[in-house]
């Protein structure tokens, strides 16, 4: 009976070791997840897209531009940038050399990306192309209506006031009052990344709760002349920086705004990524220029102009 009993602790006893064991293995791997979310650089993501991008567009490598678009999807969750529209082209391309891109899934995952922009009617086109593979525009006001649904509706009631507080002064060109509205929304932005992120397409959408179109892209370029102390604005800066880094905010958006704040409160005349027009005409550095889109993401001078051509060919054709 003591043996008996000797042997039952024994294997309760080991039973319990392997639990503790298999517990900690999971937290490991738990641990190696979240590190591995929290290293991702969606900054290296923007450069390969461009780099992929060079591939189809200029040198006409389309099938091999489709596979090394797959690969780096599977890194990293797809954008669809404005201009580049990396994921749309991907899935374009594809389905032109009959090559698997993951068909219905991949497509509702398009109409996520482009979802923000729905309300002006331009999905229109991509009717085609969705029917093809069995969404009709019944599955697409379905899949709309769930991507509206995990809006966070709170945060873009905050927007909402920042937009009213940033057009209104402008709009009656009242600046003691922008400069006031200004000051507000960039405490405004500060309490909203603390509490729930930087307010993305995918967060906040383009349209506020009562259907009024607002652009938080439009307010943080008029913070970049709006914040005048040059710690202030360097916190700020860095805030939304990192959310290029975690895909959030736009890089375009981010340079932008920094372009403005050098030639509006430093008063340079010249700025770091010339995306924002005032800079002068005749870039005096393209080499450094370059240098700094290039460690943001963005494409080259001139690169920029091949994609604004190709673009432009694309819609006169």
């Amino acid at each position: 009976m003591i043996h008996k009993k000797i042997f039952l602790n024994f294997i309760f006893i080991g039973f319990l070791g392997m639990l503790l064991c298999c517990r900690g293995t999971h937290k490991l791997v738990e641990s190696n997840i979240q590190t591995e979310i929290k290293e991702v650089n969606y900054i290296n993501y923007y450069n390969e897209v461009l780099e992929i991008d060079s591939l189809w567009r200029v040198e006409g490598k389309e099938e091999l531009a489709v596979h090394r678009f797959a690969k780096l999807f599977e890194k990293y969750s797809p954008k669809n940038q404005n201009g580049l529209m990396e994921y749309e082209n991907f899935i374009r391309l594809a389905e032109k050399h009959n090559i698997n891109f993951g068909g219905k899934k991949s497509l509702k995952q398009l109409i996520r990306l482009i979802a923000p922009i729905a309300h002006h009617g331009w999905l229109n086109e991509y009717y085609p192309l969705f029917n093809k593979y069995g969404i009709d525009s019944l599955g697409v006001t379905q899949e709309l209506n769930k991507w509206r649904s995990e809006l966070n509706k709170e945060y873009i009631d905050s927007m909402t006031i920042a937009w009213q507080r940033d057009q209104s002064p402008r709009l009656e060109v009242d600046f003691e009052q922008m400069i006031k509205n200004d000051s507000l929304n960039h405490q405004m932005l500060l309490w909203g990344f603390e509490k729930y992120g930087f307010p993305s397409l995918q967060k906040v959408g383009l349209q506020s709760n009562n259907q009024v179109s607002f652009h938080v892209s439009t307010i943080l370029l008029h913070l970049g002349s709006a914040i005048d102390d040059p710690n202030a604005f360097k916190y700020f800066a860095s805030k939304v920086f990192d959310y290029v880094k975690s895909g959030d905010c736009p890089p375009e958006d981010y340079a932008r705004m920094v372009d403005r704040y050098e030639l509006s409160v430093k008063k340079d005349s010249t700025t770091s990524y010339y995306k924002y027009k005032g800079a002068s005409e005749v870039v005096s550095d393209s080499i450094l220029v370059d240098r700094n889109r290039r460690n943001l993401g963005l494409p080259s001078l001139k690169y920029d102009k091949v994609i604004f051509l190709s673009n432009l060919k694309k819609k006169t054709d």
